[in-house]
């Protein structure tokens, strides 16, 4: 993972640091985020790796958009980092997008149980604060109704995938 010659140099830059510690996230076992992605197999693509990896992933950042104050985001969270799966997103986007904690029971992203105990409502966060998506017995209703409330309103954040069994 260490600098090479080829990147004598550029390993001052905050897009170097960004390609380190995306690098770090995956197979350093000592670093504090690994749990949430080596450890779940989360691994950066051969083409971001290796002695072109950062001149590769440095070409990727500037073709979509990298500025300094953007982080990288995966679109989709259980996949790896590669230039099909990965975007350029402000910390805002970064923190709505967020998986659901281990404190949601329900599995999904801005949907909790209802304090009744009965049924699931849903809820996005807008300029820091929760809005009411609807609620319903039926979590995949929750879900639905979240999703489309997103959509129709035509916010950045993470729609759910519904589970049909």
């Amino acid at each position: 993972m260490g600098d090479n010659k080829k990147n004598r140099g550029l390993s001052k830059t905050k897009l170097y640091r960004k390609w380190m510690d995306m690098k770090s996230r995956c197979y350093n076992q000592n670093c504090c985020n690994y749990k949430y992605y080596g450890a779940r197999g989360i691994s950066v693509c051969n083409e971001w790796l290796g002695e072109e990896g950062f001149r590769n992933f440095s070409k990727w950042a500037n073709e979509n958009g990298y500025a300094n104050e953007l982080s990288i985001d995966r679109i989709d969270n259980d996949k790896n980092y590669s230039p099909d799966n990965c975007r350029w997103v402000t910390k805002r986007v970064q923190n709505i997008n967020k998986n659901s904690t281990y404190k949601n029971t329900s599995g999904y992203i801005g949907i909790k149980r209802h304090s009744s105990g009965i049924g699931w409502y849903g809820n996005v966060k807008v300029n820091n604060k929760d809005l009411y998506t609807g609620y319903s017995e039926d979590i995949k209703e929750a879900v639905k109704m979240r999703n489309d409330f997103i959509k129709s309103h035509r916010l950045e954040n993470k729609l759910n995938e519904v589970i049909v069994c």
